[in-house]
């Protein structure tokens, strides 16, 4: 699979930010089996060198293994920019969501955007608590626009009590408790979204504000 995508389009939608339709459905595509008969080929090749010279063994051993690690590292590198050009693609998914006004509009709106989400779920696991700060927002707005918005912010509960390896960063956390604000003003728990609204103020006070 990673063969067939050209890194320089990858790279070109990372820079810009606006992940290509025809890279995603390349880096969606069912992966190509690898020609039985190339890796004989080569195998073949690799096995005719003088196998009587201990020196050219060892720089042959040598050869391939900074060719494997080279390749496990390309790889891992496409791997990580096909997940977050889904990301930024289930993102702009919920942002179109969230802005149509007609019914059927916003329907088909939040159907393509849970699409897209199941598309990004293929390839991480959006629903783990400990997961990706972005991935929680997702899952959250997704049931917040299905008209869920309890099961909303027991998404967001559940990613900010969650215990990691490292701090969680400040502008996660925060943007994730303004969310859940939010959705308890959509719950009319009134007491529980001021509450959280003055924990935001005290924990993240605004620039140039006084102790």
């Amino acid at each position: 699979l990673l063969d067939r995508v050209d890194p320089r389009a990858v790279a070109d939608a990372l820079a810009t930010r606006k992940p290509d339709a025809t890279l995603l459905a390349t880096l969606l595509a069912p992966p190509v089996a690898a020609s039985a008969d190339a890796a004989e080929s080569a195998s073949s090749s690799s096995s005719s060198q003088d196998a009587t010279s201990p020196g050219a063994s060892v720089a042959d051993d040598e050869a391939a293994s900074k060719a494997e690690e080279k390749e496990r590292k390309r790889a891992e590198e496409m791997h990580k920019a096909m997940i977050e050009a889904l990301r930024w693609k289930a993102e702009a998914l919920c942002g179109l969501a969230d802005a149509a006004a007609e019914p059927a509009a916003k329907r088909d709106a939040l159907d393509a955007f849970a699409r897209g989400l199941a598309e990004l779920d293929r390839w991480v696991d959006t629903k783990k608590a400990n997961g990706c700060a972005a991935d929680a927002r997702l899952r959250a707005q997704l049931a917040r626009l299905s008209g869920r918005p309890g099961l909303a912010a027991g998404a967001l509960t559940a990613w900010l009590n969650a215990k990691t390896s490292s701090p969680k960063p400040a502008a996660d956390v925060k943007a994730a408790r303004a969310l859940r604000a939010a959705l308890y003003d959509d719950l009319a728990w009134q007491p529980l979204a001021d509450a959280e609204r003055t924990r935001l103020l005290r924990d993240f006070p605004p620039e140039g504000a006084t102790p």
